[in-house]
């Protein structure tokens, strides 16, 4: 038994695995942890690469999916294997162009536990532009009205990639950042440097406990990218499972690393990421009304 397994998604991008690969090691204990490494069809052969750099290496599985699953349910693939190899206290899903910076990560995970009995954990996230305000989110699943206004703008959105309005939608969105960024600038030192409790959380680093798999096998899977933690928010709270924001824990994202080597092309990349947060809204919409029995 492993007290700990990461799993990393990776696609493309070799250098940010290898270097997300040696921040693990660097922050944990030898024997205390197993990396997966799920090599999500990356059509560049890099999970071959990866497959020779570590085939010799004890602490790393490597599995290559015949097909791109998405996030969630490539992950899924790995969270399955590390259950069924490794049955460890903790999952850690992380993408693989996270650094962890905590040379105690798993002691301030164990500690954690111990106080809240969490089932979802997440850190304070540090960016290459930065900030840190990544965690916590919203401490309020979205409604189903919410959800359907999200719906609208990504299909206006849509509209506007699509005929090469792309210079509006940049424009649009940001807008949308900067006012963002302002809104949220006063409350950093409030919000973002202290534990929350029952928050969402962001996608790129989550720490799964027991707690978790006691109701979830993994992820919900009927996304390919996008909106994976609100849907994971809703579900944690519906079944009254605690998530935690744990400032203490940290760690750098380098952000849409494997996004941006898929989508060369602005207009294509912009055009991949609203389809893919559509149809990932609709799931979520789809979900919603079942868990409400407004459809079977």
């Amino acid at each position: 038994m492993k007290k700990m397994v990461f799993v990393v998604l990776h696609y493309l991008t070799t250098d940010d695995t290898v270097e997300c690969v040696s921040s693990i090691r660097r922050c944990c204990a030898d024997g205390e942890y197993q990396i997966i490494i799920v090599d999500n069809a990356s059509p560049n052969k890099s999970g071959k690469q990866l497959m020779e750099k570590y085939e010799k290496d004890k602490d790393i599985d490597l599995l290559i999916l015949e097909n791109n699953l998405g996030f969630a349910r490539g992950n899924n693939v790995g969270i399955a294997y590390a259950r069924n190899k490794y049955d460890p206290k903790y999952i850690v899903t992380l993408n693989n162009d996270i650094v962890l910076l905590q040379e105690n990560t798993i002691e301030l995970i164990e500690h954690e536990f111990c106080e809240s009995k969490f089932a979802v954990l997440g850190p304070m996230v540090y960016t290459a532009d930065g900030r840190c305000n990544d965690n916590p989110g919203t401490n309020k699943p979205l409604s189903l009205c919410e959800l359907e206004k999200k719906i609208a703008e990504y299909e206006k959105n849509l509209f506007l990639c699509r005929w090469k309005l792309r210079k509006i939608y940049a424009i649009w969105t940001a807008l949308k950042n900067r006012v963002y960024k302002t809104n949220i600038k006063d409350d950093m030192h409030k919000q973002y440097l202290h534990r929350e409790y029952n928050v969402q959380l962001h996608g790129c680093f989550l720490c799964f406990s027991e707690e978790y798999f006691k109701h979830f096998d993994g992820f919900y899977p009927e996304t390919f990218l996008y909106m994976e933690e609100d849907i994971l928010f809703y579900l944690t709270q519906q079944k009254k499972l605690t998530t935690v924001y744990l400032p203490e824990l940290k760690v750098f994202h380098k952000e849409d690393s494997s996004s941006n080597a898929a989508w060369k092309s602005n207009r294509k990349r912009d055009i991949n990421k609203v389809r893919y947060a559509l149809e990932s809204a609709e799931a979520f919409k789809k979900l919603l009304l079942k868990e409400s029995g407004l459809i079977e």
